[in-house]
């Protein structure tokens, strides 16, 4: 999934070489084959809020404030996974 979403994120730089930040949502086919089904060039880091292991939240944010980038982490809506 890492290869897909560098490999995504150059091609979209390419046309829109304004975008600093792009989260994907891919899903995995019955053959576990990955899929985008879409592109978000402004993510919402709410759901990763959600995650016991904070470490991707930490990564997210980490990579965010590199390039100025700021949250106000207020996720009211965010839901955990059952």
């Amino acid at each position: 999934m890492k290869r897909i979403g560098l490999s995504a994120s150059r091609r979209l730089r390419r046309y829109y070489p304004g975008v600093r930040e792009v989260g994907l949502d891919i899903a995995l086919d019955k053959r576990l084959k990955p899929w985008i089904l879409e592109a978000n060039t402004n993510p919402d880091p709410c759901p990763f809020t959600k995650l016991r292991n904070k470490k991707m939240l930490r990564t997210i944010i980490r990579y965010a404030k590199s390039y100025g980038r700021t949250y106000r982490l207020r996720c009211l809506r965010a839901r955990t996974g059952r």
